[in-house]
């Protein structure tokens, strides 16, 4: 019926328009005849050919507080958790999770969640992760945690706290915290040689890896972590790297040595070792008493 209405107010419109120079009367009628048709049609066409962004409900991975609500079911609400929440202190985390939870309004589900970083700030633990229930990312506070069960091995958690940290420290990123914290110094030394001809090659970077994994204790470590962290280690300057270079000479024995031959299995990755590269050495060696 609208769509007549539509089509009969156009042909009005359009023999007013036609009528002008033969009948004023005329066409004015036909105009106002045909305007007065029209305006319903104009929601008409909005409604069967374009669609506006508000009458779709979209969700992305890292809504807050967005369940993922359509026209046929509403669920209930999570409470905000995310107050307190720091990334600058946040670490990453990998494990899959049952868990009972009650939040901050008192509701209470059973969820499966797959942690993605926690946040151990002593009295406001928290762990973010893909809920399952909300199929988007969730934050929850460890303290309002009820129950919880290892999916990976359907073991019942006792302590959930202790079983994160136990987690994180199993981590890759836990193994390379450490070792950086301790041995930056080596990592700065090699990297100085091994960019001493102003660029760290192929050959160069794998053995800065290779020890990389020996100071971690692991092997298994992949190559595009190894990279992201190597290219965080701070290139010293020359004064920097003797300054370096003399506190490695504290170090144990094994530790000076491992450093050192790391050093010349970099110069000895080139054909021609650039002079630069061969006094980084040379000085290693001297500061380190080894001939």
């Amino acid at each position: 019926m609208e769509t007549v209405r539509w089509i009969l107010g156009v042909l009005l419109l359009l023999a007013g328009l036609g009528a002008f120079t033969e009948n004023f009367g005329q066409a004015l009628a036909y105009i106002a005849i045909g305007g007065a048709l029209l305006p319903p049609v104009i929601p008409f066409i909005q409604q069967r050919f374009f669609r506006s962004s508000s009458d779709e409900i979209t969700t992305t991975d890292d809504d807050e507080d967005k369940p993922p609500y359509n026209n046929d079911s509403i669920v209930e609400k999570d409470a905000w958790e995310a107050d307190g929440w720091d990334f600058d202190t946040a670490v990453p985390l990998d494990a899959t999770i049952e868990i009972k939870y009650t939040d901050g309004n008192g509701l209470e589900t059973s969820r499966i969640v797959d942690v993605k970083y926690c946040s151990f700030t002593g009295n406001n633990d928290m762990f973010k992760g893909y809920c399952h229930l909300r199929e988007a990312n969730r934050t929850f506070r460890i303290s309002r945690v009820q129950q919880a069960v290892d999916v990976s091995t359907g073991e019942i958690i006792d302590d959930f706290s202790v079983f994160l940290r136990e987690k994180y420290e199993q981590s890759d990123h836990f193994a390379l915290t450490n070792a950086f914290d301790k041995y930056y110094d080596n990592l700065r030394a090699l990297l100085y040689v091994g960019k001493a001809d102003g660029q760290l090659r192929r050959g160069e970077r794998a053995v800065l890896y290779e020890f990389m994994q020996k100071i971690t204790g692991r092997e298994s470590i992949p190559e595009n972590t190894l990279k992201y962290w190597a290219d965080g280690i701070d290139l010293p300057s020359l004064a920097a790297f003797r300054q370096v270079v003399g506190r490695i000479a504290k170090q144990e024995k094994d530790l000076i040595e491992m450093t050192l031959r790391a050093a010349e299995d970099m110069s000895g990755t080139n054909k021609n070792a650039k002079p630069a590269e061969l006094e980084a050495i040379e000085y290693m060696r001297k500061r380190f008493g080894i001939s």
